[in-house]
């Protein structure tokens, strides 16, 4: 949830701060010389502060963009990663299992249980005499 309050936050600060250029723009509206390069033009004092709040709120929103893209592709590239890594935790546990299964199957040779075992199951598959 506090994601979304964050989000909130963000959306009410920014209508807020709109509010208060808009606010600055219209008190401000005198004609003002414009020097842009080579170009000189008057225009509102308004239209500029506008103009550049919507710029800057573009710029704002691009790098966020280009933010949430990064994070995006990190997100996509660990999740590859964990997928292979559960892929080989479970490929060990069952390497494990199998030599836990041989270490038992040694240990039952070592002390002539199998043997025992196998002696009894060969005399009686013989064929009798």
């Amino acid at each position: 949830m506090k994601p979304k309050m964050n989000m909130e936050f963000k959306f009410v600060f920014s209508l807020i701060f709109a509010v208060l250029v808009s606010i600055f723009a219209i008190q401000n509206a005198d004609s003002v010389e414009v020097k842009f390069f080579f170009s000189k033009f008057y225009i509102s004092q308004a239209v500029v502060i506008l103009v550049s709040a919507v710029i800057g709120a573009i710029i704002a929103f691009l790098l966020g963009l280009i933010k949430q893209i990064r994070q995006n592709i990190k997100v996509k590239q660990l999740t590859k990663e964990i997928n292979i890594l559960k892929v080989q935790n479970e490929e060990l546990e069952v390497r494990l299992e199998q030599l836990s299964c041989a270490k038992i199957v040694d240990e039952d040779v070592e002390n002539g249980e199998v043997i025992g075992e196998i002696e009894e199951i060969i005399e009686s598959e013989k064929p009798p005499v």
